[in-house]
């Protein structure tokens, strides 16, 4: 049989010869000078195809070990003469175990280029030899440069931080590599960095310890700079102190100061205008109320421009926040956008499976029916109750809560085991709810006995009795016609539960009479009186008295958002923790960015909305 050295020998001769071949006539053959056999000094005059071959045949004649280090310098010759196949077929038929260890990383090196040369990043990635063999080889740079592209091209940025880290010290120019260093530390969640903090030393726990003083204390400039003082006394000397701290501290005392310039987004032309105005109304009146420094305001219409482009434009125009814009197709535009340069706060939330792309962090409040409902879910869970009656209008709006009312109730073990829809416009609203009640099945049953016994029998139908309460979805207008309907039906004492909706805003006590005993999640704000020294909203009511007709929430909402974008920056560095209290509730922030609103609750009494503990 023959062996793989005589193979390699005889590919070696036979490039030889083509390579003789394919020189043009009058021109140097490429051949060695007269009598120069010598490896070295062939590939010192650049003759990389002879040295290899020359290496080959003393590899041919050596004993075992030196004949496997002989035929890694060959294929390394075929590497530096541009054959990449020649020079990975020959690297691999050398069995590592063969060499020294030096030998056996410089090998491993050579299968990771040839791999990478061919766009095979994965297979690179794992050829390589330990961090320890780059280090010690005899071009640690160039070796731990070629582990950087592989864990880059591999998409490993936790050993790609390892090799840059490694590399950084070795680089006549390191600004390039700090930076992506930095960048790839920021961009990574926490977790996967754990383990790479517990088992750093030296150059890199500086690095490490930097980027988490830099994620706890992202907001919050005291802190951090307290932190960066011990930070710099435990690693006087590291590269990252010149090359990223005065960027950093820049960057957090600019996050840690309220906006300087805020543009406001809205619809305030086209089918939102009412709403977004009483939005903007509310922005101002939060403004003109606010202690303290306040911001440069700028307001654009979204309903005659593009979202996008008012964007760009209020960034040009110094805005370093901005709040908006309004409908779920706007924001999303707004979201997508890869180069935002400032913060946003949305005031919607995301069409489902909607993720924002890269930019500056964007945060979300929404008033939402949804959240609401999943709200309702909770409170009838902590009463104890375990099986509900679900009624809806027949709308797309409708679907919604109901799916995630559900969704969240069953998610805790509980069932709902009765789900009706209503027409909003129907003049009888009493069918939905005797199908809710099951008391048609009642009275078919009753008619169906009768038939089959063939005489009169006496029949009082009654609602079903494994229900523990009704979750209603409806505006006042349908809810004032459906509570007396499930009163009427003998059904006066199962709870009734919820939305906001069903609360016009502004007490109507001779019209909501009809909506007794409805336990209902809403606004403190509108819920309550007016807290001492807080008469904003009677000011605003007389200010703009359509407040009056439907838009009080949206004037709270306004406010909120106004507070919001003052303190977003030290509520995200305290995700869930830290909150306020806003006119549309308990204002916290989400680590996904989204603005978690715990609103209050409130039963009808005498036709009057009173507040009830939780």
């Amino acid at each position: 049989m023959i062996s793989a050295l005589r193979i390699a020998v005889l590919l070696a001769a036979g490039s030889l010869a083509l390579f003789g071949c394919n020189q043009e006539s009058g021109t140097s053959s490429g051949l060695p000078e007269s009598g120069v056999r010598d490896p070295a000094a062939l590939a010192r005059q650049g003759l990389h195809e002879e040295a290899a071959a020359a290496w080959l045949a003393k590899a041919e004649e050596a004993p075992g070990p030196e004949s496997a280090t002989l035929r890694l310098r060959a294929a390394e010759a075929w590497w530096r003469a541009g054959r990449r196949s020649h020079a990975g077929e020959m690297a691999r038929v050398i069995e590592p175990s063969s060499l020294r260890p030096a030998d056996s990383a410089r090998r491993a090196l050579l299968l990771a280029r040839v791999a990478l040369a061919g766009g095979a990043a994965r297979e690179a990635f794992d050829a390589l030899p330990s961090l320890e063999a780059m280090l010690t080889s005899p071009e640690p740079a160039a070796a731990l440069e070629l582990a950087v592209r592989a864990a880059h091209m591999a998409e490993r940025p936790i050993d790609e931080i390892r090799f840059r880290i490694a590399l950084d010290s070795r680089l006549g120019n390191p600004d390039a590599n700090r930076e992506t260093l930095w960048g790839l530390l920021r961009s990574l969640p926490d977790e996967p960095l754990r383990d790479l903090r517990a088992n750093a030393r030296g150059a890199a726990a500086g690095w490490l310890e930097l980027e988490q003083i830099a994620r706890a204390h992202r907001v919050d400039f005291r802190a951090f700079s307290a932190a960066l003082q011990h930070w710099s006394e435990r690693h006087p000397e590291h590269p990252a102190g010149s090359a990223i701290v005065p960027g950093l501290v820049e960057t957090i005392r600019k996050k840690g100061s309220p906006p300087g310039h805020v543009a406001l987004l809205l619809p305030l032309s086209g089918t939102f205008a009412s709403a977004a105005a009483a939005v903007r109304d509310g922005f101002l009146a939060g403004w003109y109320t606010a202690p303290g420094d306040r911001p440069t305001v700028s307001i654009f219409d979204t309903g005659r421009r593009d979202p996008e482009e008012l964007f760009r434009a209020a960034v040009e125009r110094g805005a370093d926040f901005v709040v908006g814009p309004l409908s779920k197709t706007a924001i999303g535009r707004v979201a997508s956008l890869a180069d935002r340069g400032v913060p946003v706060l949305l005031l919607n939330a995301f069409e489902d499976g909607f993720t924002p792309t890269g930019g500056e962090p964007t945060y979300r409040y929404a008033l939402s029916p949804e959240d609401e409902a999943r709200a309702v879910a909770d409170y009838a869970r902590r009463n104890g109750h375990s099986r509900a009656g679900v009624i809806v209008p027949e709308s797309a709006w409708g679907e919604r809560v109901a799916d995630a009312f559900t969704r969240h109730f069953e998610a805790s073990g509980a069932i709902v085991a009765a789900h009706t829809r209503y027409q909003g416009a129907a003049e009888d609203l009493a069918g939905p709810v005797r199908e809710l009640l099951d008391l048609d099945a009642a009275e078919a049953r009753a008619r169906k006995l009768r038939r089959t016994l063939r005489r009169s029998i006496r029949h009082e139908s009654l609602p079903r009795g494994d229900l523990d309460f009704i979750f209603l979805a409806g505006f006042p207008r349908e809810a004032r016609r459906l509570r007396p309907q499930i009163s009427f039906l003998r059904a006066a004492d199962l709870p009734v539960y919820a939305t906001s909706h069903v609360f016009g805003g502004v007490p109507a006590p001779q019209r909501d009479l009809d909506l007794e005993g409805i336990v209902f999640y809403d606004m403190p704000w509108v819920l309550g009186p007016p807290s001492a020294g807080d008469r904003l909203r009677e000011r605003i009511v007389e200010q703009w008295p359509a407040a009056s007709e439907g838009f009080i929430r949206y004037y709270a909402f306004g406010i909120d958002a106004y507070r919001l974008q003052r303190e977003l920056f030290r509520l995200a560095a305290r995700p869930e923790a830290a909150s306020i209290s806003g006119r549309t509730g308990r204002l916290s922030v989400r680590e996904d960015g989204r603005i978690r609103v715990e609103m209050a609750w409130a039963r009808f009494r005498d036709g009057t909305p009173e507040p009830i503990s939780p």
